[in-house]
Protein backbone atom coordinates (compact mmCIF):
# COMPACT_ATOMS: atom_id res chain seq x y z
CA UNK A 1 0.00 0.00 0.00
CA UNK A 2 1.33 3.40 -0.89
CA UNK A 3 -0.62 6.52 -0.17
CA UNK A 4 0.86 9.88 -1.01
CA UNK A 5 4.35 8.51 -0.55
CA UNK A 6 3.82 7.70 3.13
CA UNK A 7 5.76 4.77 4.58
CA UNK A 8 3.84 1.50 4.78
CA UNK A 9 4.08 1.45 8.59
CA UNK A 10 2.41 4.89 8.81
CA UNK A 11 -0.39 3.89 6.43
CA UNK A 12 -1.07 0.68 8.38
CA UNK A 13 -1.11 2.57 11.69
CA UNK A 14 -3.60 5.04 10.23
CA UNK A 15 -5.82 2.21 8.98
CA UNK A 16 -5.73 0.62 12.44
CA UNK A 17 -6.66 3.94 14.05
CA UNK A 18 -9.52 4.42 11.61
CA UNK A 19 -10.91 0.93 12.18
CA UNK A 20 -10.45 0.81 15.95
CA UNK A 21 -11.29 4.35 17.06
CA UNK A 22 -13.00 6.37 14.35
CA UNK A 23 -15.41 3.97 12.64
CA UNK A 24 -17.00 2.63 15.86
CA UNK A 25 -17.76 6.18 17.03
CA UNK A 26 -19.21 7.11 13.64
CA UNK A 27 -21.41 3.99 13.62
CA UNK A 28 -22.71 4.79 17.10
CA UNK A 29 -23.44 8.41 16.19
CA UNK A 30 -25.19 7.53 12.93
CA UNK A 31 -27.22 4.79 14.66
CA UNK A 32 -28.47 7.29 17.23
CA UNK A 33 -29.70 9.63 14.47
CA UNK A 34 -31.37 6.99 12.26
CA UNK A 35 -35.18 7.22 12.28
CA UNK A 36 -37.03 4.11 13.48
CA UNK A 37 -38.54 3.43 10.03
CA UNK A 38 -35.13 3.16 8.35
CA UNK A 39 -33.84 -0.43 8.33
CA UNK A 40 -30.36 -1.49 9.40
CA UNK A 41 -27.79 -1.63 6.62
CA UNK A 42 -26.82 -5.16 5.64
CA UNK A 43 -23.58 -6.48 7.07
CA UNK A 44 -21.52 -9.42 5.92
CA UNK A 45 -22.69 -11.38 8.98
CA UNK A 46 -26.38 -10.61 8.35
CA UNK A 47 -26.08 -11.57 4.68
CA UNK A 48 -24.45 -14.88 5.60
CA UNK A 49 -27.17 -15.58 8.17
CA UNK A 50 -29.90 -14.83 5.62
CA UNK A 51 -28.20 -17.04 3.05
CA UNK A 52 -27.88 -19.92 5.50
CA UNK A 53 -31.50 -19.56 6.66
CA UNK A 54 -32.95 -19.56 3.12
CA UNK A 55 -33.64 -22.93 1.50
CA UNK A 56 -31.39 -23.79 -1.42
CA UNK A 57 -32.95 -24.20 -4.87
CA UNK A 58 -35.03 -27.37 -4.89
CA UNK A 59 -34.53 -27.92 -1.17
CA UNK A 60 -37.32 -27.76 1.40
CA UNK A 61 -36.84 -26.90 5.04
Amino acid sequence: IDHAGLPLKTVLEQLDLLGEEVVPVLRKEFDSMRPAHVPEAPTHASLLAARDAAPADGEQR
